[in-house]
């Protein structure tokens, strides 16, 4: 079983020399860990470089915490020139795994066809099956979905039940929206 530390425990406890011996040994896990120290500037100055560099070998070995953060890194230009594109072909990587979070990804870069040609079916198919596993950001996109009429027919309704959905999981933009709803009708 993979045993990956919280920010939290990373940040508090842990010091980078717990796992470069596993990480230089090959350890995929280890390799993540390494790489989120130094992506999130954890007991280490951040340097996107060398975390790229680690969450690199992790994916190459399959990780898919490591999949979906070198997307990420690609979508915010973090160490990388930004590219929707090659972020999008790691978001797929970790999404056919059942990453919900790059599952959500994907479906906001196929709604938006930042990276990926525009489909709003695949789109609500990407969306569908980070909600399967709870992805209150998720359920705010179908509910944009359905508030806009993107591939879908346009209901208030069913926008409002995803919005309340997803606000009841603490998403803030869910709950703008419903605020916004309210005094607009």
């Amino acid at each position: 079983m993979e045993h990956f530390f919280s920010s939290e425990a990373i940040e508090q406890y842990i010091l980078p020399e717990h796992f470069l011996p596993k990480a230089n040994q090959g350890d995929a896990v280890a390799q993540y860990n390494l790489g989120l120290m130094y992506k999130r500037g954890n007991v280490v100055q951040r340097d996107f470089l060398v975390a790229l560099t680690w969450f690199v070998k992790a994916a190459s070995q399959g990780n898919t915490r490591s999949e979906f953060c070198i997307g990420t890194m690609y979508y915010l230009g973090e160490g990388v020139p930004q590219n929707d594109s090659k972020a999008a072909e790691w978001f797929l990587k970790a999404a056919n795994k059942g990453h919900a979070d790059a599952q959500n990804n994907l479906a906001v870069q196929y709604r938006a066809g930042k990276g990926l040609p525009q489909s709003y079916s695949k789109a609500m198919e990407w969306y569908m099956k980070a909600v399967n596993q709870g992805h209150a950001g998720a359920k705010t996109g179908l509910g944009a979905m359905y508030h806009n009429g993107e591939g879908v027919p346009k209901s208030c309704c069913k926008a409002r039940e995803w919005w309340e959905a997803a606000a009841k999981q603490g998403d803030t933009l869910a709950q703008r929206n419903l605020d916004g709803c309210v005094h607009r009708h």
